[in-house]
């Protein structure tokens, strides 16, 4: 089989991908509290290019400090399970040298997939109104799964996990 479909292989995609989540979920809290800052910006005439380059700057401080940490721990896991692997199954020949290539791999990955996500979280901030982006109540009332919170069944106390759910499911 492979290397590409190895068990090792999808736990570090899977890593990668929850890493991406993380980053997106973070930039995108970010650009939720400067909301208004952006849309006063965006309303004084401020060009999107110019009010974007701080966030990417951050996404990239992001992506290059986690793909930094991703390397450096899979150099001591590297050596930690070459001693274990070493341990449970004797083999009379052990070669765990060091692959630049797969952790360039790694580490090129680490770094585009959460800057995308952090461009996406920022696009999609860029693309609201500036009326919206400076009004302060929220911003889809009566929108998304809200709409569900009337039908629950239950006291409110049994209803509220459910409804926050449904309010806001990426702050969930």
């Amino acid at each position: 089989m492979s290397h590409w479909f190895s068990f090792f292989s999808i736990f570090a995609v899977m890593v990668l991908f929850g890493a991406a989540f993380a980053a997106f979920n973070l930039v995108g809290r970010i650009l939720t509290a400067q909301r208004r800052e952006f849309g006063i910006g965006m309303a004084m005439g401020v060009p999107t290019s110019r009010m974007a380059v701080r966030p990417v700057l951050f996404g990239a401080q992001v992506a290059l400090g986690g793909a930094v940490a991703g390397v450096a721990l899979g150099l001591i896991l590297q050596q930690v399970l070459g001693s274990l692997w070493q341990s449970l199954m004797p083999m009379p020949v052990w070669i765990t040298d060091f692959q630049p290539a797969v952790f360039l791999r790694g580490a090129a990955l680490g770094f585009v997939i959460p800057l995308l996500a952090c461009i996406l979280a920022l696009r999609q901030t860029l693309r609201m109104a500036p009326v919206d982006a400076i009004r302060t109540t929220h911003r889809t009332p009566g929108g998304g799964l809200s709409r569900w919170l009337v039908h629950l069944p239950g006291s409110t106390i049994t209803q509220m996990p459910f409804r926050n759910v449904l309010r806001a499911p990426r702050r969930t």
